[in-house]
């Protein structure tokens, strides 16, 4: 479950070495405070500032609060310690931090480095790897041998068979600390043939019982060696990579992902590809794995043959692609490797090289995390204040449910006057805040939420008139399915803030929405250096319009369940929150009238194979008489309220998975919520109404239950007051 060898895993480390769970900031686009990057391998009596040497390596419990690193400062605690790397032991509650590889009496560190350590989910032990020959109570000779911390004994104990012709290279525990999965190259461990390669074992930390996992199915160790070992919290299941392992009646030359398990034996997990397969990390269960892979024959998906992220869920026949691009199509532009895997196997960090993840990113590589069907991925090396690591960050992992991320990097611009190798926790990726995204007008605003959410080549992007509300309401599910913005334009030009974000977006695809009355010609062809292909989607009105946008989307396959979202198109509040939901669920917005809605929306309700269509607003928005038509063509349910504030609450249980994310918009006007639904698709959140003065009751309700990680608030103070703003911060998830 723990980290390669040289990778990290989370822990969150406050002001005084405390952990800390930052609260809501408010105000315009102001991180959490205190800051969400933080440095971990801190002296106890100077917290905040690095040590004085390299730290690396770290590994912590689930919960947060033990943290274990290798380091060779010698300011991070008052026991004298030798030239070389030693491993010590942070409570994040208390803020002390020990010395772990020190002699029997604690009063020295060990007299050679001591490295690599993995530390049980409740902390009650550490095991670790170490030259040291004077850890013991009877000095033993300097050889890399594997070690056991007990807090409950405070002494070390040796864990790997003293008897070894070969060191110990690397080692991982299990959570519940009674399994050691270790790597050596011995021959007089095993007794068949082991090739002088490196070989996994296990060892039982009761029994002392040591076995050879890294077998084929015929019985004979891998060929040419294993490595990498990540055991599950319970000791039964070990991920490592190797090669020429015949498994399944296939073998390969290359490097290979595979899991043993206690019931099963060794199964190949990356699918014998073309490339190689390293780098796995499993989860507590041992039910899921990530891993790294060059290969291209994997996947149904387009790769590049470097190294992309893989997760493998044993219950599934296949590995699935994680490092995509948002549109979820091909893999990243760049390399991605070092996967750190959550322990309820839902969470993934990685270290990417790729520009097309996220926005914000300039190929210089950054730590990445997100979920792992990658949706609403994140860089987590990033300050609040937008600044990249300006050094390559090494391994990583993640903590319990991925809120925090552990790295190591060298990066001098991440926490103020902090230098050298140092290990960070960074809650950058998960703070919980109140943003808030305005502009000097609706065009700029458009721009903003389009430059913080999505990155370079989107697929597509939809240009709506600023001057009504109708077309881009119904183009944001559109654009948020296709996982692109909507940009807003003039009549007669396109504002140069829009100009130069669909110049940093480079889209494939422009796709104009409405007619000549609404966006002109003249405006059409200027775009033409702006994407390979650009249309225009109009109707003789918003009603039509609505259904030709509906043809504009480039849906490559049937949708199972497909939806339809039908509101009113005399008014915005139902649509403005309804499109962040009909792009949750891969569903068109089609407008209609009160009293009447056309045949036309109903052969298009029936072309695109509705199984349900769900009707926005109470009777006075969309008549029961309507209502009775839709259903004649598909199942009809309305979703209602008492006013447009609860309508828009009354959608949240519909979305089909969200991020934690929530937007934010007035339910009193509609210019800077105009182009927010399709980055609240992309972002997978809802949006909820509040006034400029107040948030509404049926809004409250469903903070109150949701509990955000993060809340977007769409437009000024003259739109909504900062007095809202600060309240919303008290829905925050604690």
């Amino acid at each position: 479950m723990r980290r390669l060898l040289r990778a990290l895993v989370a822990v969150a480390v406050g002001v005084g070495g405390m952990l800390v769970v930052p609260g809501a900031a408010v105000g315009e686009e102001v991180a959490a405070t205190p800051p969400p990057i933080q440095v971990v391998s801190t002296p106890r009596d100077e917290p905040g500032r690095g040590g004085d040497g390299d730290s690396t390596e770290a590994d912590i419990t689930p919960d947060g609060r033990y943290a274990v690193f290798t380091s060779s400062s010698h300011d991070l605690s008052s026991t004298p310690t030798a030239a070389y790397t030693h491993i010590y032991l942070r409570d994040t509650a208390t803020g002390s931090i020990r010395l772990i590889s020190a002699v029997p009496d604690g009063s020295r560190s060990g007299n050679f480095a001591s490295w690599g350590a993995a530390i049980s989910d409740d902390g009650s032990r550490v095991a670790f790897l170490s030259l040291a020959s004077d850890l013991l109570t009877t000095p033993v000779s300097t050889e890399a041998r594997a070690y056991l911390w007990s807090r409950d004994t405070a002494r070390i104990e040796l864990v790997s068979v003293a008897t070894l012709d070969r060191p110990v290279d690397d080692l991982d525990l299990s959570g519940d600390g009674t399994t050691l999965a270790f790597v050596t190259s011995a021959t007089n461990v095993a007794a068949i043939p082991t090739y002088n390669k490196q070989q996994i074992y296990k060892t039982d930390l009761a029994s002392g019982e040591v076995t050879l996992i890294s077998t084929s199915d015929t019985g004979t160790a891998s060929v040419g060696g294993s490595s990498q070992p990540s055991i599950s919290r319970d000791g039964t299941v070990i991920a490592f990579t190797a090669t020429d392992m015949e498994v399944g009646g296939s073998s390969s030359m290359r490097p290979e992902v595979f899991r043993w398990s206690r019931s099963f034996g060794a199964e190949n997990v990356s699918g014998f590809g073309n490339g190689t397969s390293t780098s796995p990390s499993v989860s507590a269960d041992g039910g899921t794995i990530a891993f790294v892979s060059t290969s291209t024959d994997i996947t149904f998906r387009p790769v590049n043959g470097k190294r992309q992220i893989f997760v493998r869920e044993m219950r599934d026949s296949y590995p699935r692609l994680v490092s995509m691009t948002p549109h979820r199509q091909t893999a990243g532009d760049g390399e991605s490797y070092g996967p750190a895997l959550s322990a309820d196997g839902h969470d993934l960090a990685y270290v990417s090289t790729a520009t097309q993840l996220v926005a914000g990113a300039d190929g210089s590589p950054q730590v990445y995390v997100g979920d792992i069907w990658a949706y609403g991925l994140r860089i987590a090396s990033r300050t609040s204040e937008g600044r990249l690591a300006n050094h390559s960050p090494g391994g990583l992992a993640v903590d319990d449910d991925a809120s925090v991320v552990l790295f190591e990097t060298s990066a001098d611009n991440l926490v103020p006057a902090v230098t050298g190798q140092q290990v960070y926790a960074s809650q950058s990726h998960s703070a919980r805040t109140v943003e808030r995204i305005g502009g000097a007008d609706r065009y700029e605003v458009s721009a903003k939420i389009s430059a913080q959410v999505f990155p370079p080549y989107v697929p597509v992007v939809y240009l709506a008139s600023g001057e009504g509300y109708a077309d881009a309401l119904s183009g944001g599910a559109m654009a948020g399915v296709q996982s692109g913005p909507v940009l807003l334009a003039r009549k007669e030009s396109i504002p140069d803030v829009v100009l130069t974000e669909l110049a940093r977006l480079k889209p494939h695809r422009i796709v104009v929405l409405g007619g000549l009355n609404t966006i002109d010609e003249a405006v059409v062809s200027s775009l033409a250096g702006y994407a390979t292909q650009v249309v225009r989607a109009s109707g003789s009105d918003r009603y039509a319009t609505s259904i030709e946008v509906l043809k504009s989307w480039a849906r490559e396959s049937f949708v199972s369940g497909q939806k339809v979202i039908v509101t009113s198109g005399e008014n915005f509040p139902d649509a403005l929150a309804g499109a962040a939901l009909a792009g949750n669920r891969w569903a068109p917005v089609l407008l209609t009238q009160r009293d009447s809605v056309s045949q036309t929306t109903l052969d298009e309700i029936t072309r695109i194979g509705t199984v349900e269509v769900l009707v926005l607003g109470g009777a006075n928005s969309v008549s029961d008489a309507v209502v009775q038509k839709l259903g004649t063509v598909a199942t009809t349910r309305r979703v209602g309220g008492v006013d447009r504030y609860a309508v828009a609450a009354a959608l949240l249980p519909e979305f089909g998975s969200t991020s934690g994310i929530v937007y934010i918009a007035s339910g009193e006007n509609y210019p800077d919520a105009l182009s927010a639904s399709a980055s609240a698709v992309q972002e997978y959140a809802p949006v909820l109404l509040v006034t400029k003065n107040s948030i509404p009751d049926a809004t409250k309700a469903v903070l109150s239950s949701f509990k955000p990680l993060r809340i977007v608030v769409l437009g000024g103070p003259n739109t909504i007051s900062n007095a809202v703003v600060a309240e919303l911060g008290t829905y925050l998830r604690p």
